[in-house]
């Protein structure tokens, strides 16, 4: 009995030695954001009498980067030397959600696997905090800086849309100093079948959980900057090939919208050069993998060939003094495909987009004033070599910007924009038809980490 009570103490010592080790490496962090738009006013060409203009002015509160609902997200962590957890809760889609959950080990002190829900942003392209009220400038166009990674995008398990595919595996490897490598399984989660008789992965086939691997790498050259590569894969099946079917049986082959993702896998390649004290310059560009399709439609052969083009992305940075200076970039093109049966074969391409942003800003003191001009762009479709009429459109915002820092990281940032929407496929503008917003954002961002 002595010797059971002493054991006890043993393991109970132990134990709290062990928690108190992770104990000792506990955190916890908080942060809201929210934006209230307490006018936007829409400007119509030539309203109707019959027009409701209360609809013209409304207000809203959610999200600067679009959705009906702030966020609020609780971050917590603990670790030791080797091993590790680590959970974040977010509230932005008006129902509580697991933005990450995973745990890691580090079986050596350059290999870290993390297995769960992860997001791993260290060779991210992230120009977004630059860009003073992005969306309220620009509606967000398909190449926007709306998005965190259109110059280099961040290691992640799986689709973020779909929190069951949110999750897998992740191995790092830092073996010389300066480099960094990153493979992801994106396994998805709940796989795993446990009943009396047997344990399966169920679920998933392996094929696809491997087609959607990820592996990149970075290197970091001294006083010169970050080079990036990667590969991102897709799986097989993921083209909406039912969504083609049911435009061409409408008599419209020309126009496939459905298809118009980016449902292949990708190559990236970027590059960031910070070796001048108070500039940066960071450019990538995603490369996506044509894709052919042998079908048979309507009892004859059919070719599709897809090729969702090129997407890139810069930011560059000069700060002097008081002031700087922002100039964010993003462009869409060379997307289209090739449709080819017996009868008859169409080449159709998308319009390219490009998108641009120029920030100057100035420290007071007490706060940061700024302007935000933008543009968005985006080509004429075409059929054969020939443009398609009613296509293509551009559009121009302004805006003026003040952010007050409230402590290290907690903020408000209001202002006052504009976006001008052109008409598309250019030509007379339809009476009655909007022809741009007037927005006053408040942006309030409050930080505990």
């Amino acid at each position: 009995m002595k010797k059971m009570a002493l054991f006890s103490v043993i393991v109970t010592m132990a134990a709290g030695a062990a928690f108190a080790q992770f104990a000792s490496g506990n955190y916890f962090g908080a942060r809201g954001l929210f934006t209230l738009v307490p006018l936007e006013l829409r400007t119509v060409n030539e309203p109707a009498d019959s027009r409701n203009k209360d609809n013209d002015m409304t207000a809203a509160v959610g999200q600067y980067w679009g959705g009906a609902f702030g966020r609020i997200e609780l971050k917590w962590r603990g670790q030791n030397s080797s091993m590790g957890y680590e959970g974040t809760l977010l509230t932005d889609t008006g129902t509580v959600r697991i933005d990450a959950a995973n745990v890691w080990l580090k079986p050596l002190s350059w290999m870290k696997l993390t297995i769960g829900q992860f997001a791993d942003d260290k060779l991210r392209g992230n120009f977004v905090e630059g860009n003073e009220l992005p969306n309220f400038v620009l509606n967000t166009g398909s190449a926007d800086f709306g998005a965190d990674d259109v110059i280099f995008h961040l290691f992640h398990g799986g689709d973020s849309n779909n929190p069951q595919k949110w999750g897998g595996a992740m191995l790092t490897l830092t073996p010389i100093n300066n480099l960094y490598v990153g493979v992801v399984l994106p396994a998805g989660l709940g796989g795993i079948v446990t009943n009396a008789t047997e344990q399966s992965a169920g679920g998933e086939t392996a094929k696809s959980i491997y087609s959607r691997v990820q592996a990149g790498v970075g290197y970091w050259i001294d006083n010169v900057g970050i080079a990036r590569v990667q590969y991102v894969g897709k799986p097989e099946d993921n083209m909406n090939l039912a969504g083609l079917m049911a435009i061409w049986e409408k008599g419209d082959p020309y126009k496939p919208t459905n298809y118009k993702n980016d449902a292949t896998s990708r190559v990236e390649a970027a590059f960031c050069f910070n070796g001048v004290n108070n500039m940066v310059l960071d450019v990538g560009v995603k490369y996506f993998l044509p894709k052919t399709e042998e079908l048979t439609y309507l009892g004859k052969p059919l070719d599709l060939v897809y090729n969702p083009g090129i997407v890139f992305g810069l930011g560059w940075r000069l700060r002097v003094d008081n002031f700087a200076v922002t100039l964010l970039g993003a462009g869409h093109l060379l997307d289209g495909y090739i449709y080819d049966n017996v009868d008859v074969k169409n080449e159709f391409s998308h319009g390219m987009n490009l998108n641009f942003h120029l920030i100057p800003s100035y420290n007071l003191g007490f706060g940061f004033v700024g302007l935000n001009l933008g543009m968005d762009m985006t080509a004429k479709d075409t059929l054969n070599g020939k443009e398609i009429e009613g296509t293509g459109q551009t559009n121009y915002g302004g805006g003026v910007w003040f952010r007050k820092y409230m402590g290290a990281d907690c903020f408000v940032l209001t202002g006052f924009t504009y976006t001008y929407l052109g008409v598309p496929g250019g030509g007379k503008r339809p009476p009655n038809s909007v022809t741009g917003y007037f927005r006053i954002p408040i942006i309030v961002e409050v930080n505990f980490q």
